[in-house]
């Protein structure tokens, strides 16, 4: 009987522990494919002869075709800045928001991430 007693102690502690870590590594999907998409980008943006927000756009849709955990919203360009926009949805609704930017000018990449359901601090790019 002790044991069992100790075994449940045990799972009630452990258990919140074990979904909280699935719920970020989770997270680190989105993180990952937004990091992902703001390279591309940038590296579209540099040859002369393309438009990074096309790409953007295109990158964008995919993604949100294909995953089933991030929803991005572009959010254009805006002097060599392009920034990008990740929600969580799925298992991820309301756990998981991210902003992300490049200057593709300066090549400086930023992301900011959070797991409360809250808007991050938009990161800098300039």
């Amino acid at each position: 009987m002790i044991v069992i007693v100790i075994v449940g102690i045990l799972s009630a502690v452990a258990l919140p522990n074990f979904l909280n870590q699935t719920s970020k590594a989770k997270g680190t999907e989105c993180t990952s494919k937004g990091g992902t998409i703001m390279g591309l980008v940038a590296a579209d943006a540099l040859d002369s002869t393309a438009t990074g927000t096309a790409t953007l756009t295109a990158l964008v849709t995919e993604e949100n075709t294909n995953s089933d955990l991030c929803k991005f919203t572009s959010g254009g360009l805006s002097g060599n800045v392009y920034s990008l926009t990740a929600e969580g949805k799925g298992d991820l609704s309301g756990e998981y928001n991210g902003a992300f930017c490049v200057n593709y000018k300066t090549g400086k990449k930023g992301q900011a991430t959070t797991n409360t359901g809250t808007a991050p601090t938009a990161p800098t790019c300039t």
